[in-house]
């Protein structure tokens, strides 16, 4: 017996699991009639959007109506910044978010600035390092005591730095006229405020000996109304004696 004579004897085929289409269909109607639960088949498909894409990230389902808008110069959905100039002219630069309120206590106002200057002052190092611009940053919180935080690149230090020295005192000299005005004008108002109230104070002394001389005078005008009208009734009755 040769190898392919072997082979096919050593094939045993079950015969009874051998059907066409049509008796599979014959020998098993219940597959016809089965019905896939709706819910089941709604996770699938919920299952499937959620899958994640080959960039790592799920696909948007949102629909490009609810997309987030990116804010820009064309599209200042939160303004443009105020105070920046290019030279002389206007320079356009769009907010990214939406501009914070103004923190009125003043010690959180001092930890916000302590906190994110560091941060920005790190920036723009980073800016000037990889850029290599002539950038100077100098800030001065207006409730602050201490003296002027300033930055300046190392190409402008390299090649202006006593130009940015000036500039840097220049800067530190106005803080102080700032402050030193500010200082003049709360201890002018601290000194109105006490002539106020000193001449409230004196207003109110005054009222009460005007009261108190009011009420002297009444008594003094009752006595005399009331002697008076003894001396009336003593003139009568001499009047009636005479009689």
């Amino acid at each position: 017996m040769d190898s392919e004579s072997q082979l096919n004897s050593d094939i045993q085929v079950n015969q009874g699991v051998i059907h066409s289409e049509d008796n599979l269909l014959n020998i098993s109607p219940s597959l016809s009639n089965f019905a896939i639960d709706p819910e089941l088949l709604q996770q699938d498909h919920l299952d499937s959007d959620n899958e994640v894409n080959s960039s790592g990230e799920l696909p948007d389902v949102s629909g490009s109506k609810d997309k987030k808008l990116v804010a820009s110069v064309k599209n200042p959905i939160y303004g443009l910044v105020e105070g920046v100039r290019k030279g002389s002219a206007v320079y356009d630069v769009a907010r990214t978010r939406k501009l914070p309120e103004k923190i009125d206590m003043q010690t959180k106002s001092t930890s916000r600035y302590r906190r994110e200057l560091p941060d920005i002052i790190a920036r723009c190092e980073r800016l000037a390092a990889q850029c290599d611009v002539y950038m100077m940053l100098v800030s001065q919180q207006a409730g602050g005591s201490s003296a002027a935080v300033h930055y300046t690149s190392p190409r402008l230090r390299r090649e202006a730095k006593q130009d940015t020295l000036e500039i840097i005192q220049g800067y530190q000299s106005l803080m102080n006229r700032l402050f030193l005005s500010r200082r003049q004008d709360a201890l002018a108002a601290l000194k109105e405020k006490e002539i106020l109230e000193k001449q409230a104070e004196e207003a109110k002394e005054a009222t009460k000996i005007a009261e108190e001389r009011i009420k002297a005078q009444q008594i003094q005008l009752e006595a005399q109304s009331l002697l008076l009208q003894e001396l009336q009734a003593k003139m009568d009755n001499l009047q009636t004696r005479r009689r």
